[in-house]
């Protein structure tokens, strides 16, 4: 992220934070602290850290480490919540296949799951359902069903 960014975001942490100050040196600190993370990724870190719940009389400070485990886990979430089983177009070749894994898991991470290839119902065996109902199944999350031991 380039600095105008990061002061953007230092902006919206001071919105939350209103004892921090801004000037120069904090501009340009947080801009070298956030140089790798994503803008929106930082804002909506930002948002959650800031929602939290805080006991009376605390003082909300929003680091630029906060943001960037935030961050982390925001992209973490991502990954979780997308099932790879359902994507198509794998290399056989063991390399190829590792730089299209590392290419995709960065896609999803970054948020972006609508352009990757993804097995459609109608023209596969295996339907995308049957694949989301196994991972259930191993994770003993079925809901409404109940799955015999």
């Amino acid at each position: 992220m380039d600095r105008e960014h990061a002061v953007a975001v230092l902006r919206k942490v001071i919105a939350y934070c209103p004892a921090m100050k801004l000037n120069d040196d904090s501009r340009q600190a947080w801009a070298e602290a956030l140089a790798d993370a994503n803008f929106q990724d930082s804002l909506d870190a930002v948002a959650v850290i800031g929602a939290k719940p805080l006991d009376p009389g605390e003082q909300l400070w929003i680091q630029p480490g906060h943001i960037l485990a935030e961050v982390r886990r925001i992209r973490a979430r991502r990954l979780d919540d997308f099932d790879v089983a359902t994507l198509t177009g794998a290399p056989a070749d063991v390399d190829d296949y590792l730089a299209w894994r590392r290419a995709t898991n960065r896609a999803i991470a970054d948020g972006h799951r609508s352009g990757l290839p993804q097995i459609e119902d109608s023209r596969h065996q295996v339907s995308a359902d049957f694949i989301r109902e196994l991972r259930a199944r191993s994770r003993g999350q079925l809901p409404g069903k109940d799955i015999p031991s």
